[in-house]
């Protein structure tokens, strides 16, 4: 009982703590994300590239997110990374799998770790409602709404702003959405209707199929088909790649469930996610021409490699992983844990401080105007006897039942 007791009470405080670091997180991004933009309009204004100014930007602004949502579900991510990685410089394209709402902040924040630059995100434009434009602007976001001609002049305006960059990671999540019981379901409705237009042996090969590839005939279980169509176009439009950052993202959950359906916004306001760990494996991918020339089938492949590596991973702990990819014989795996940033929690935590010193001064001076109030009122009303005289109260009631 007192543990039961204990839980709840500790849950009702990183409720308290989130809601009040909230409000003190958005009056600041209101006040400090134009101030920013403004900032990185006069650099260009100058002349200046305003590039490492805005990765400066973004990399506080993160910093003050994570420390937000880790009141909620703590911090015990890890990274599993090919050594390659912290060589690589130059061009790079990450993609990787969607599991949770949170998945963009812990692959920004690992590739930070990894000594990653300019690191730009192609996002539905859903995400621009949880953000003000200017920010959107001021951290290269990259938002399409999966109409193909609008998305096109969108991804061929940001390519050639990339083009100008020495070095960037270009961050795609090529299955559009996170995976649950209701889009893991459509995927298998639409591998079975590929699969029936495969077997008509008379119609024409582009009525056939004309998205999945043809050595396709089993659904994922741990990931969502890709959407190639997206992903040919970028690999068209954005020119010469350096390299390619293959991300899977792993979270441990009970009885295997979905991570989007166990971690959800609901339980982690409530502070019931403290298990949250986010595992990232990261893999350094050379460039080949298989990419551009049969990038439909290139990436299903990927995929399906994903959701085997995931079907291995399913229930293990951290060390457990790392034994696993230690027998690994093409790729040398490091372990990296990404600095928890104490100085933004410490921040926040004043800044939360002060919300609740500011609500409860609120609520104290007008609990006094609400009671001068109902004093004044009780005075000039009801004290002048008319009242309880319609009542037939007048001689059983005092006149006054304040005084001054």
């Amino acid at each position: 009982m007192k543990n039961v007791t204990t839980q709840r009470l500790r849950r009702l405080c990183v409720t308290a703590q989130f809601c009040l670091g909230l409000i003190f997180y958005v009056l600041a991004c209101t006040v400090i994300i134009p101030l920013a933009f403004l900032g990185a309009k006069i650099i260009e204004i100058c002349g200046f590239s305003s590039t490492p100014y805005k990765a400066a930007a973004g990399s506080v602004w993160l910093s003050f997110s994570k420390a937000l949502v880790f009141i909620l579900v703590g911090d015990k991510s890890c990274i599993f990374y090919d050594k390659k990685l912290k060589n690589a410089k130059g061009k790079a394209l990450v993609i990787s799998n969607h599991i949770s709402y949170l998945d963009w902040m812990f692959v920004w924040n690992s590739l930070l770790a990894l000594g990653k630059e300019s690191i730009i995100f192609i996002a539905k434009k859903d995400v621009g409602v949880f953000f003000l434009v200017l920010g959107i602007k001021l951290l290269n976001f990259i938002l399409l709404d999966r109409n193909i001609e609008s998305d096109k002049k969108n991804l061929s305006s940001a390519c050639e702003h990339m083009k100008k960059l020495s070095s960037y990671a270009l961050v795609l999540f090529p299955e559009g959405t996170f995976i649950d019981r209701k889009t893991h379901k459509r995927d298998k409705i639409y591998l079975e209707k590929e699969l029936a237009l495969k077997d008509q042996r008379t119609a024409k090969p582009e009525e056939r199929n004309n998205h999945m590839p043809v050595e396709t005939t089993e659904h994922n279980h741990n990931v969502l088909f890709p959407r190639p169509k997206g992903f040919n176009l970028i690999v068209n439009e954005i020119g010469k790649l350096d390299y390619m950052i293959n991300c899977t993202l792993y979270l441990r959950t009970p009885n295997n469930e979905f991570p989007s359906e166990y971690f959800t916004i609901e339980k982690m306001v409530q502070g019931l996610c403290n298990d949250y760990e986010m595992v990232m494996i990261y893999e350094h991918e050379e460039i080949t021409p298989e990419m551009t020339a049969e990038s439909a089938s290139w990436l299903y492949k990927k995929f399906s490699d994903k959701d085997k590596l995931l079907s291995q991973l399913k229930g293990l702990k951290k060390h457990e992983i790392k034994l696993l990819l230690a027998q690994s014989n093409d790729t040398q795996y490091e372990m990296l844990t990404p600095a928890t940033g104490v100085g933004y929690s410490i921040f926040l935590s004043l800044g939360s401080l002060f919300v609740l010193c500011s609500l409860v001064f609120l609520a104290t001076m007008g609990g006094k105007k609400a009671f001068k109030g109902l004093v004044f009122l009780w005075n000039k009303v009801f004290s002048s006897g008319r009242v309880w005289r319609v009542l037939g109260l007048s001689n059983r009631l005092p006149t006054e039942l304040f005084s001054n």
